[in-house]
């Protein structure tokens, strides 16, 4: 049976957004789920950040994410790129102090210090191999 042309079409377009609605929430072919947990001496870490930076040699965008009460996970489009990442964790805190920042009409502001050492963090020595499908990873961290 041949269809008008109008109709043709519009079962074209209705086709296409079915196509590209159905791919919503599902992780793009080079990322993939993470989960896991994070431990500050021995306790889980309250909150913090987390980001797997692709290592050269992987190809793909930075994932991050929060970590709270000591778990993190990044899944579907903010999934992580498969290959090797350095894993950057991050928890700052306040030292309950105030500090004078510089320059005309500034004010004191709260002193922010990171809990948790540079080598989980700005030199970051913690790497992971992700593979496609949910990977778990746990650290267990020391403060700074």
């Amino acid at each position: 049976m041949q269809l008008p042309g109008a109709v043709r079409k519009t079962f074209i377009v209705m086709g296409a957004a079915v196509q590209v609605l159905g791919g919503c929430g599902s992780p793009p072919a080079n990322r993939a789920d993470v989960e896991g947990t994070v431990t500050l001496g021995g306790m889980p870490l309250d909150q913090g950040s987390i980001m797997f930076v692709p290592a050269e040699g992987t190809r793909g965008l930075v994932a991050g994410g929060p970590i709270d009460g000591g778990r993190d996970r990044l899944t579907g489009k903010a999934g992580v790129a498969i290959g090797r990442n350095v894993v950057e964790i991050s928890a700052p805190r306040s030292t309950g102090r105030k500090i004078q920042r510089y320059g005309p009409g500034t004010t004191a502001v709260e002193e922010i210090v990171e809990r948790v050492a540079a080598r989980f963090n700005t030199n970051s020595t913690l790497i992971v191999d992700v593979e496609a499908g949910l990977n778990t990873f746990d650290f267990e961290l020391a403060e700074d």
